[in-house]
């Protein structure tokens, strides 16, 4: 079970990105984040901070702006169109890979059953 997200953290987040990560020049790996939001009193682990990522990024609660990352570089905030696009498109060709590395398993086990029997069936 997923624990809820605390919208005083969450907006702690937000207002860390925008003091400190506000162009790829400046953009962090998650410890050093995590470090700066525990100077300021908010102690987060590393899966609960990507879930508040998610949920910020889900909620476009920074738009314009939004939150963008790459494992070279860590995270940092745009609204730039074109680190934006380019966001978008490194998002969905891993979107693309995970799907391609399931495909035939999923036929695999899958084989025979009727469409909806398992879960995300219907991507398949």
């Amino acid at each position: 079970m997923k624990s809820p997200i605390n919208l005083e953290v969450v907006h702690k987040v937000i207002d860390v990105f925008r003091a400190q990560y506000k162009n790829r020049d400046l953009a962090a790996k998650t410890e050093k984040i995590l470090f700066n939001l525990a100077a300021t009193g908010h102690r987060v682990s590393e899966q609960n901070f990507r879930a508040i990522v998610g949920h910020i990024r889900n909620h476009d609660m920074m738009s314009p702006w939004f939150i963008v990352s790459n494992v070279n570089t860590g995270y940092w905030i745009t609204k730039d169109e074109k680190e934006l696009s380019a966001y978008l498109d490194q998002e969905l060709n891993r979107m693309s890979n995970q799907f391609d590395n399931v495909s035939n398993l999923h036929k695999r086990l899958r084989h025979g059953k009727t469409k909806g029997t398992g879960n995300q069936a219907s991507l398949f």
